[in-house]
């Protein structure tokens, strides 16, 4: 089935402003042993496994992407292989959904799970959860980097984005998009039955709205100017207090919201 993924070509290291020495310490977690079995899902055009087989040119990872859009699936066949020449990893890609995976229990060593679980419909999350437990091998762990919102901070932040994919008629978007607060985020791992959870980064990336004006709205600067017009109505409705968590800064031209994001790791223990 088509979702907004199909038509939503954008680069996330752009629109989600995320710097080198984040990727440093996503990749950091990752051990650089030859012959591990890594799954990247949600992978769209490959980011994750970019920057970790290029931080580690030499070991001979076995890496798996999957994706349940045929499209970003396309974009990472078509531009990884060309990224990562010359190192010693190989890389599969397979459809899959990991709501409801076709992989076989057991099977990988690490799972990396980067802005993935947010795009999932909240009635599925929790078992995103769970069969990520149920493909990784005993003391396997996952890498998840994912928003990381609060009471305060989630209700804001999230009509303002959902805002701005009703603008860009992200359909499937508006739809199953549910943004993480911390304490589900911990109830969901300990649920799927993960042990040894560990926050070890917090990420503070900028959403920087004139990131969006190419990819996202077109090009379409009266496009963006209505997400700002919302934005800065919802502003003039909102407790200062709550802007201020979510560090709102309106310059004029370009409007910038930073929510908490962490990288997380957590291990499957029998």
């Amino acid at each position: 089935m088509a979702t907004s993924f199909d038509k939503r070509i954008v680069r996330y290291e752009e629109i989600h402003s995320i710097k080198e020495e984040q990727w440093d310490q996503f990749c950091s977690l990752i051990p650089s042993v030859n012959g591990l079995n890594l799954l990247d899902i949600g992978a769209g055009y490959g980011s994750c496994t970019r920057e970790v087989v290029k931080r580690n040119l030499d070991v001979s990872f076995k890496i798996t992407l999957s994706e349940n859009s045929e499209v970003q699936l396309a974009r990472g066949k078509s531009e990884l292989p060309k990224l990562i020449e010359g190192s010693k990893s190989t890389v599969d890609f397979v459809y899959d959904d990991i709501t409801s995976s076709n992989f076989k229990s057991n099977s990988f060593d690490i799972v990396m799970c980067k802005m993935v679980i947010h795009e999932i419909n909240p009635k599925k999350q929790l078992s995103a959860f769970k069969e990520i437990y149920r493909i990784l091998k005993p003391n396997g762990f996952v890498v998840y980097w994912d928003l990381f919102l609060n009471d305060i901070t989630k209700p804001i932040f999230s009509k303002v984005i959902l805002e701005k994919d009703r603008l860009c008629g992200f359909k499937t978007l508006v739809k199953n998009r549910n943004f993480l607060k911390s304490q589900t985020t911990f109830n969901y791992f300990a649920e799927a039955g993960f042990k040894n959870l560990t926050k070890k980064f917090d990420i503070m990336s900028p959403v920087i709205s004139s990131n969006r004006l190419k990819d996202e709205f077109k090009g379409d600067e009266k496009l963006l100017d209505k997400w700002h017009s919302y934005i800065r109505n919802l502003a003039n409705h909102t407790d200062p207090f709550l802007l201020f968590n979510l560090s709102y800064i309106d310059d004029g031209k370009c409007l910038t919201f930073t929510p908490q994001k962490v990288i997380i790791k957590a291990y499957k223990i029998e």
